[in-house]
């Protein structure tokens, strides 16, 4: 490991994730009879409750669950009331079977998602959700949702990740991971995607009212459902960072490393610094993988690091113009150590630094190979460092500093590469 004039600081920084919200989670644990009063409020409904359920009773023994009985009626369940905060992306999970089937049925059964008329509790089919999906049966023993297809006659978990956002998100349950595409959504039966990025049917409404209903009564099936969880916590930021870390290396520059989890629709990164953590300057623009699932490592260097304590800002800008700004870092250069001469060395560009015992009481000239004076400027850093640059264009190659001082004559050699 290399040495370094001072500790590194390093700060991890940590993926920021939207806050949580759980709009309705419902698994009928609680259910002591077939009534659907504890799991119903026409007006108040709780996080655990629906406006409405009609011609569905509550299993209250063994497994618990609501059971849309096949008997040749609309069976419904409804939440009218909406959510609120409205929320752009939700995940959505329910356990279904179809314990019944007397005949296939393309169309027995439709789950709705959206804010228009008709998410109430009459037989009559919501206008323009969100989103509608449509579960089929067919003998001996299959459920059909959407074109995939499931055995039918044990609990199966649909699993719905809902952008009805303006730009790209990514999610991960820690079993099921992607990324859905503005105003689309994916399906999942089981683990097995079914849909991917599918287009909502209705790219306007909100996501704020749900209905399930059967529709084809055709071989009266009879449907259940269990462990209803809608909630909003499945997305994150476009980019999740790993970490962003500085580290001072032995010729003084500053290594600057940071790594992504994952990315979706990034478009690149700003490394900035600043001297007081307030006012910055960009230092460079780095081009970001855009969409990975995989982690990516970047890396640029500072050659020309401030003395003091600098602070570098990382920014993240993704194609929407979306910005996300991680927290900075701080390193701290002290010339205590550097030894007399010019560093760092090799030099990449026109200015270069120098250390001596006082810059106060030095006269400093540049040469090159052929002892041909280049015309320089002098900046003082420290008491004992000087900046040095050339107003004119250097070439690459070899050059001299020849450092007078009140009692004593160096002449350094050092590479200019570019």
């Amino acid at each position: 490991m290399k040495k370094y004039l001072l500790p590194l600081l390093m700060f991890f920084c940590s993926l920021a994730l939207k806050a949580q919200t759980i709009y309705f989670n419902q698994n009928f644990n609680t259910a002591t009879s077939s009534s659907q009063v504890p799991f119903e409020n026409a007006t108040a409904p709780n996080i655990g409750q629906f406006n409405d359920i009609t011609n569905a009773l509550i299993t209250a023994t063994g497994e618990k669950y609501l059971k849309f009985i096949g008997n040749g009626s609309t069976c419904r369940a409804v939440r009218s009331t909406e959510f609120s905060p409205k929320p752009t992306t939700l995940y959505v999970q329910f356990s279904v079977r179809a314990s019944s089937i007397g005949a296939n049925n393309s169309n027995a059964f439709e789950f709705y998602f959206g804010d228009g008329p008709n998410f109430n509790n009459s037989t009559a089919v919501p206008t323009s959700p969100s989103l509608t999906l449509r579960f089929g049966v067919s003998l001996p023993t299959n459920l059909v949702v959407q074109g995939g297809s499931i055995s039918a006659t044990a609990f199966s978990t649909v699993t719905i990740f809902i952008n009805n956002d303006v730009r790209s998100m990514t999610y991960n349950d820690g079993t099921r991971s992607g990324d859905v595409p503005a105003k689309k959504y994916d399906l999942y039966l089981g683990n097995s995607l079914v849909k991917n990025d599918e287009t909502l049917n209705n790219t306007t409404g909100n996501l704020t009212k749900f209905k399930f209903m059967t529709r084809d009564t055709l071989g009266t099936p009879t449907l259940d459902l269990d462990n209803i969880l809608i909630k909003n916590d499945f997305v994150t930021l476009p980019v999740e960072l790993t970490y962003f870390k500085a580290q001072i290396s032995e010729s003084q520059n500053v290594a600057l490393t940071w790594e992504t989890a994952s990315e979706i629709n990034s478009d690149y990164f700003l490394v900035e610094k600043s001297r007081d953590a307030v006012h910055y300057q960009t230092l460079t623009k780095v081009s970001a993988a855009g969409k990975s699932f995989s982690k990516k490592t970047y890396q640029i260097v500072d050659e020309n690091p401030w003395f003091g304590t600098t602070y570098y800002r990382l920014q993240q800008i993704d194609k929407d113009g979306e910005v996300q700004v991680f927290r900075p870092q701080s390193i701290v250069i002290s010339d205590e150590k550097i030894p007399f001469g010019v560093f760092p060395n090799p030099v990449f560009g026109n200015d270069f630094n120098l250390k001596t015992e006082n810059v106060d009481e030095v006269e400093v000239k540049m040469l090159s190979l052929e002892g041909k004076e280049i015309p320089i400027n002098k900046v003082k850093q420290t008491e004992t460092v000087l900046k040095v640059f050339s107003p004119e264009t250097i070439t690459s190659g070899v050059y001299f500093l020849e450092v007078k001082t009140l009692g004593s004559f160096r002449k350094h050699k050092f590479l200019i590469m570019k």
